[in-house]
């Protein structure tokens, strides 16, 4: 089995969540995400690295249109 570097990796991934139709900025995250997966784990595959790139979709997709989450800033105890 070949070894991939690093940059083949994230452009064979981020093509591959770019065809599926996720947005640009959310597939390079994505990519690096695999990356990181395939290069820490000892038997990684492009497969299994889209598999855990996948996983972090849901947290990393952007809705377009919605508000930014305002956080209820601390007052402290009354």
């Amino acid at each position: 089995m070949a070894k991939f570097s690093r940059e083949q990796i994230e452009q064979q991934i981020n093509a591959h969540f770019v065809r599926e139709g996720v947005e640009k900025g959310v597939a390079m995250t994505l990519a690096m995400r695999g990356a990181d997966h395939y290069c820490d784990t000892a038997n990684a595959t492009v497969a299994s690295s889209i598999a855990h790139a996948k996983t972090f979709l849901k947290s990393t997709k952007r809705i377009k249109g919605a508000p930014d989450i305002k956080r209820n800033q601390g007052r402290g105890r009354r």
